[in-house]
This record gives structure tokens, sequence and C-alpha cells, in this order.
């Protein structure tokens, strides 16, 4: 077997591009809070310098409340404690919140959206998983807003924002972050 030569070797190369227009904004899912209110080393990872600038990470006030219940069913505290924990959480990430007022998403707006995700879901074999509120309306909401990218653990919630033409991934969970540092000290072995 002869060992083939320059021109003969090829490799292909697979990039991925992104655009958005105006200011990079990234707007954050219930579950990312929570996955890293439970799991604080998460924050020790690459992916959390995104928290430490101002004016750059959202959430929806519907986040809010449904982070305040996970607190309180796990903690089992009232909601006033659970209210001061969510907020004190919040700031100290510099997250800023889009109330509903400021993006109001009607009912037909909503239905059309939601209709049309689970269709395309279905149409993608993941008849499995649903666009469904509040997940719709935050979307929505991101959208106008102006948010470019979603941050969601949620499958459903990622797939939806991109049909929104919004960038979205989920955080990595401790083992992919292990192994990525890993890979750093000792090269490109995969742990």
């Amino acid at each position: 077997m002869t060992k083939p030569t320059q021109a003969q070797k090829r490799g292909v190369a697979i990039t991925r591009t992104c655009t958005f227009s105006g200011r990079r904004r990234v707007g954050v899912d219930t579950n990312v809070f929570y996955r890293i209110y439970q799991q604080p080393y998460l924050m020790e990872g690459e992916s959390s310098k995104i928290f430490s600038f101002n004016d750059f990470v959202y959430t929806h006030i519907i986040c809010l409340h449904e982070f305040k219940d996970l607190i309180m069913r796990d903690e089992k505290i009232s909601e006033e404690d659970a209210k001061v924990k969510v907020k004190q959480f919040l700031k100290e990430k510099n997250v800023r919140i889009i109330y509903s007022q400021q993006c109001f998403i009607n009912e037909q707006e909503r239905k059309s959206f939601e209709d049309d995700s689970n269709k395309k879901l279905r149409d993608s074999g993941k008849g499995y998983l649903k666009c469904h509120p509040p997940d719709s309306i935050i979307l929505l909401a991101f959208k106008k807003f102006g948010i470019n990218r979603v941050l969601s653990t949620d499958e459903a919630v990622r797939i939806c924002a991109s049909y929104l033409k919004l960038d979205s991934s989920s955080i990595p969970s401790f083992s992919k972050a292990t192994s990525d540092e890993l890979r750093k000290i000792f090269g490109k072995k995969k742990y």
C-alpha cells in the first residue's frame, strides 16, 4: 500500500455560521437558571462568562415565576423567601427581565406559532415534542425584544427557537465541561 501524495489528500471542513442583527442578546429559559442554581459548579466553566456582562442576558417574567415555584418545591420554603432568592440570584448574574407589557403576545399569534411549530416537529420526526405555553409565549417575546440567542436545556424550546430564526443551545453538562478541560490540558484525545 502506497502513501497518498499531497494532491491526493483531501479534507472536509464543516463550519457553522451564525448571523444576527443588532446587539448580541441572550435569552435564558427557566431550566438553565434552575440547573445553575442547583449545580453552582457549572458557573466555573467557559459558558459562565456571559453572566459577567451587563445588558446581555435576559429572561421573561414567566421564567421568574417558574423558577420561584421550583425553589419553593425543592427547598420547602415560603413564596416570599423564594422570591428573595430568585431576585438575588438574577441580580448576581446580571440578568435583565422582559415584562409582558414590553412584548405583548396576543392569543392568535401564540396559537399560530404553536400550530406551525407542532406541524414542523411532527414532519421532522419529533412528534414526541410539543410547542406549548408558556414556552411559546417566552420564545415569541424573546423574538420581539430582539433576543438573538436562546439558552435552554429543553429540546423543544431550542428547536422552536430555530423556527423563529433564533440561535439556540444548551449549557454544557458537568461531564462535558470536565471533558473540555481535560482536552485543553492533555490534547485532542476524547475523555
